[in-house]
């Protein structure tokens, strides 16, 4: 028998997340009145007798360990893991101003360690992938990240899609949900994942979103789909991409070699030829090409870390790693960029090329 002690957070309209009184590893999470049903209450009851099985000892989800009910029996939540983390992947993501802030350097601020996170995210879709699991809700909020090593743990598994749909994935946050299943809801009766037909999620919708996430690590913290500058006037945007853009194809980087149809509105995505071709060629991969083109997390991991050996210091600021064959830094010039339009100024443009005689390591 457990009993609830302090609530430590609300994770927003679905439920309330207690510490368990005598036991300081356990969280209870009780659904908020209305979320609870049949449906869910049995995908609970299945989840503790299906846990992933996982070889790396880095890696970690919190899977519901028990279905927790009131003296009744009626439920209420379940019991899970306490993961230990520093920060949410949402603030990796997060563009520092550095003429407005100054940096702590911590892992979070380091190019370098971005890409480390990537690639432990990548991981992390492998493990359950390889368990049969469908992550669905694949968005930022889901996942906390260690400071000082970029290990990445998984929470609310509970919204996980298991056994080819039969405990369903009922909701997906705009900006990671793939494009085919946008299509589907569109073309059906409803646009609700608790009811729509199946398949919803699929392991190629959760490809669609670890390509997100990678380009957003990769690219300053913004959404390959963020708002398009069709007027190629100077512009800013959020980081954020909602439906729509995902639906009409707008990746920002859309296009041939020699022409792209749309631009990134954010002042702070470099060009594209910055990272290695392979990285290039997953990304259209991953957002122009059919669903079953998309790479692998394995795929991701090797590019990754083809990338990452390629990279060097800057000299200017110490958070900030790019290919040893630019001619400069484009996270410098991605600054003088925001800081012009922070400033009402003209925009510079990028001024970064490959250096000739490096070509080789893009490739």
């Amino acid at each position: 028998m457990y009993k609830a002690g302090d609530a430590i957070f609300d994770s927003g309209g679905e439920g309330i997340v207690y510490k368990v009184e005598g036991h300081p590893n356990l969280l209870y999470k009780e659904y908020k009145p209305g979320r609870m049903n049949l449906a869910l209450a049995n995908k609970l009851r299945y989840m503790p007798s299906n846990r992933p099985v996982i070889s790396d000892g880095n890696s970690n989800f919190a899977w519901p360990e028990s279905l927790a009910e009131d003296p009744n029996g009626q439920p209420l939540g379940f019991i899970m893991p306490l993961l230990k983390f520093d920060f949410k992947l949402d603030s990796v993501y997060e563009y520092i101003r550095p003429w407005r802030l100054p940096l702590n350097y911590c892992m979070k601020d380091l190019y370098k360690s971005r890409i480390v996170v990537a690639r432990n995210v990548c991981v992390m879709v492998h493990i359950a992938h390889e368990n049969k699991i469908v992550i669905g809700d694949f968005n930022h909020n889901n996942m906390g990240v260690h400071r000082n090593t970029g290990f990445v743990s998984m929470f609310d598994c509970d919204s996980f899609h298991l056994n080819n749909g039969q405990y369903r994935c009922c909701v997906g946050m705009p900006g990671y949900i793939a494009p085919e299943l946008l299509k589907h809801l569109l073309g059906g009766t409803t646009n609700d994942y608790a009811r729509a037909q199946l398949p919803t999620f699929t392991v190629e919708t959760d490809l669609f979103a670890l390509g997100v996430h990678i380009f957003r690590l990769l690219m300053n913290g913004v959404n390959p789909f963020n708002g398009i500058d069709t007027s190629l006037k100077s512009s800013s945007a959020s980081v954020g991409a909602g439906d729509e853009p995902i639906i009409k194809g707008r990746y920002c980087f859309k296009g041939s070699l020699l022409r792209f149809l749309y631009k990134p509105k954010s002042p702070l995505v470099p060009p594209i030829h910055i990272l290695t071709d392979t990285l290039k060629d997953y990304f259209h991969r991953t957002f122009v090409g059919p669903k079953e083109n998309r790479p692998s997390p394995g795929d991701w991991i090797y590019a990754l870390d083809t990338y990452r050996g390629y990279l060097k210091q800057c000299n200017s600021s110490i958070a900030h790693w790019y290919h040893r064959g630019l001619t400069k830094c484009p996270w410098c010039e991605a600054d003088s960029r925001q800081k012009a339009v922070d400033e009402n100024r003209t925009k510079p443009n990028f001024t970064i090329k490959r250096i000739p005689s490096m070509l080789h390591e893009f490739r």
